[in-house]
């Protein structure tokens, strides 16, 4: 570094001592966005040839072991980033971070700053420029100080990792979320209803108060002189620090898939609620996301699949693909065994209404899978039918016709819940048996497109499905007595349990 740039470095660090910084907030002044020179301050202002000649601000800074003093808070983290203030506020979110229940390894934080920061910042740049022009074009331009946020975590982060036994990730899911307060916040904000009452009116502010998102966009519009004319330049020194209002724990969600296989005619896939009261005592969802729930310890939990099956329909061969979103959870990690015990204890408290397999933890941007399996994929079914009438001689013509594309108006079984619409969907293939010694019964394959309602291709649904099994027949009356899903083609998630699904039709 050459001797002027030392000097010039010292000079604009002596300047924002003495309007009132902090020596974290000076070597953001001074252009530093390197985070890791935040793990020592005075060794990365050495580095820039900054010398303490004994500020004010630098003695009480220094001497915060000494309680009967202590430096003004400073100008531009209102104590945030500065001793011994920082140290309370470490302490108090050591205090409020709860871990002990957790299995977390890392952890990241999440900051909610009061607005006017925004403010002070920008007035600390309006001085800048004002009083060192050159620097500022050199290392300001166009750019912001580094944040606040990203500071307090360079300068402390790994502090508090040490202490809770965690490591410092911005990646992590697991995050202790530290609100703070400012107690003049406002009052420093008010000049904004001034300068733009069409941004934060009085109702505006009075819902909402001085939004962030709201404060940039004006900043973006105001050049120096603009912003001197309305807000303090350089900051006042505040006659009170920053407080943390709570601390608490978040964690992202736990995504546990797997397969189920449906072997009984009474159970909904979702609770069956009508005006209130329960229909049946249990569902799918139920019986697969209880335990799961209370293994990761989470607070509640979110339940899907690719499709569903009617409450009296099974659901055989691989089984449907579903995933349960954990909410909250204290526990987020599971072992191979703990899965393959957990497969095992929903199936057997199920009583033989369900068989779990393949259960797993998945990333959560594997989910897009799930979702296209419901309408995109192939679906196969096999359908006992019966004709009053009894059965035609043009039964294997009329399966012969697949492929073929349906009109499906919505069912009227759903009408309730989705919009009238007449969708189009492809039978794929067809097969047909006869049932030895009975002339009305038969069992139909079928390979379909996913989406399709079997159940109204076979009997029709009043006409609201075009053409129906009955119109392949020439007009005769069938209906379906059992339907059975014996194949959904997603191979989603991956396979982790040899154990195939044996004697599906004995259940």
């Amino acid at each position: 570094m050459s001797p002027s740039e030392s000097t010039i470095h010292q000079e604009v660090y002596k300047h924002f001592v003495d309007v009132g910084c902090c020596r974290t907030c000076c070597l953001r002044i001074l252009g530093n966005r390197d985070k890791s020179s935040y793990k020592s301050v005075d060794e990365s202002l050495k580095e820039l040839g900054v010398q303490n000649d004994g500020g004010a601000n630098e003695k009480d800074e220094d001497s915060h072991s000494n309680k009967l003093v202590k430096p003004n808070p400073c100008v531009g983290c209102l104590g945030l980033l500065q001793k011994p203030y920082s140290d309370s506020l470490i302490n108090e979110i050591i205090r409020g971070a709860n871990i002990s229940e957790y299995d977390a390894k890392t952890f990241n934080v999440s900051m909610n700053l009061p607005s006017c920061y925004l403010l002070r910042s920008e007035a600390l740049l309006v001085e800048l420029r004002k009083h060192f022009p050159a620097f500022y074009e050199k290392n300001f331009d166009g750019q912001a100080l580094l944040s606040l946020k990203d500071a307090f975590k360079a300068c402390f982060g790994h502090q508090l990792g040490d202490t809770l036994s965690l490591t410092l990730d911005l990646s992590s899911g697991f995050v202790i979320d530290v609100e703070f307060r400012y107690d003049d916040d406002q009052e420093e904000c008010k000049p904004l209803c001034s300068l733009r009452p069409d941004i934060f009116t009085r109702h505006y502010v009075r819902k909402n108060g001085y939004t962030k998102n709201r404060i940039e966009s004006i900043l973006d519009t105001l050049d120096c002189d603009e912003f001197s004319k309305t807000f303090q330049v350089p900051p006042l020194i505040p006659s009170q620090v920053i407080k943390i209002v709570k601390v608490t724990l978040a964690r992202e969600s736990t995504n546990v898939a797997g397969r189920y296989n449906k072997y009984c005619r009474d159970l909904p896939q979702t609770p069956w609620l009508l005006n209130g009261e329960r229909k049946m005592e249990s569902s799918v969802e139920e019986l697969i996301s209880g335990p799961i729930v209370a293994l990761l310890r989470g607070t509640s939990s979110k339940f899907a699949s690719s499709g569903r099956e009617d409450v009296d329909v099974r659901s055989l061969g691989r089984g449907r693909p579903f995933n349960v979103e954990v909410l909250m959870p204290k526990v987020a990690a599971l072992q191979f065994d703990q899965l393959r015990a957990l497969e095992k204890e929903i199936t057997e408290k199920s009583e033989g209404k369900l068989k779990v397999r393949d259960l797993q933890i998945v990333a959560r941007e594997s989910l897009v899978t799930l979702k296209q399996g419901e309408e995109e994929k192939t679906k196969e079914y096999t359908a006992l039918c019966f004709c009053p009438d009894g059965i035609p001689d043009t039964l294997e013509g009329a399966v012969a016709r697949a492929p073929l594309v349906l009109d499906q108006s919505t069912p009227i079984r759903v009408l309730h819940r989705r919009p009238v619409a007449v969708r189009q969907k492809e039978i794929l293939e067809m097969s047909v048996t006869r049932l030895e010694g009975d002339a009305r019964k038969f069992i139909l394959n079928l390979k379909t497109q996913a989406g399709t309602y079997i159940k109204e291709f076979i009997h029709g649904d009043f006409g609201r499905t075009k053409p129906s099994f009955g119109d392949l027949l020439g007009g005769a009356k069938v209906d379906i007595l059992a339907l059975d899903v014996t194949d959904i083609a997603l191979d989603w998630p991956p396979r982790v349990s040899c154990d195939d699904v044996k004697s599906n039709g004995k259940h």
